[in-house]
């Protein structure tokens, strides 16, 4: 039988798509509600069997991909309609936390078990998750996201214009446009060190993981304005998912 696991990771901007044999990654793709079905047609033609998938969601329904999901796989799981059990009670968690951040914490904890974590994911909304050394979430932070800053900006401003993350952002900004990136991207790298400072201080032996869509603008910003030590995984709420959808006795 394979051991394959199609993971599909939802988000309320981009569909993140991993394929894994065991704990690696195989193939992964990132899609949007538009291409969906073109793309996973053509990833499980390319990968062949896969043992089970499992749809995590945080953006709006799509009972479409769903039944896809379903009829398509032995084994489906539809992480947005209910958390296991076994999660809730070693977490401390309940299901109004969002199943990113869910993935994200089990990820976390398989690969930093026994030690004080620190989770933040950087998407449309920044998050922060705390788990103890027993693994129990003891609580969290979350604050606009990258590009919801600078929308906001403009949206909420007459003369704002509309800009992005990509270009020049320098210590101090010289014209509109970098005033607004620095204050921006600088801010969240400011908001995101001081988090990590608190934390570190109270927990030495604190871990840190840095996941989302900024994490490569961010995290050489983070380096320089911080001295506590961080990792950045792109795959790490992919991974705590494909744990989830296995069910590994030994992460527990």
């Amino acid at each position: 039988m394979s051991s394959r696991t199609l993971v599909i990771d939802k988000g309320n901007t981009f569909i993140k798509i991993v394929v894994f044999e065991g704990g690696k990654v195989l193939f992964q793709k990132t899609s949007c509600d538009d291409h969906w079905e073109e793309d996973m047609s053509l990833i499980v033609s390319k990968i062949g069997d896969c043992k089970r998938a499992l749809y995590s969601s945080v953006g709006k329904e799509n009972r479409i991909l769903e039944e896809w999901i379903q009829t398509r796989f032995k084994t489906s799981i539809l992480l947005n309609k209910s958390f296991p059990n076994w999660l809730k009670e070693l977490h401390k968690i309940d299901e109004r936390l969002g199943c990113d951040r869910l993935g994200g914490i089990v990820g976390a904890y398989s690969l930093h078990k026994g030690k004080n974590i620190l989770v933040i994911d950087s998407g449309t909304a920044i998050t922060y998750d705390f788990l103890n050394e027993q693994g129990e979430r003891v609580g969290g932070f979350i604050s606009p996201g990258v590009r919801l800053r600078f929308s906001s900006l403009h949206q909420y401003t007459a003369l704002l214009p509309l800009i992005d993350e990509f270009g020049e952002i320098p210590t101090m900004g010289y014209d509109t446009e970098t005033e607004m990136r620095s204050g921006i991207i600088r801010g969240v790298v400011y908001e995101m060190a001081q988090m990590m400072e608190k934390e570190y201080a109270l927990h030495p032996n604190l871990a840190v993981l840095l996941v989302g869509g900024n994490v490569s603008t961010l995290s050489p910003l983070l380096k320089e304005s911080t001295k506590v030590p961080f990792e950045v995984d792109s795959f790490l709420v992919s991974k705590g998912l494909n744990v989830i959808a296995n069910h590994d006795e030994s992460y527990r």
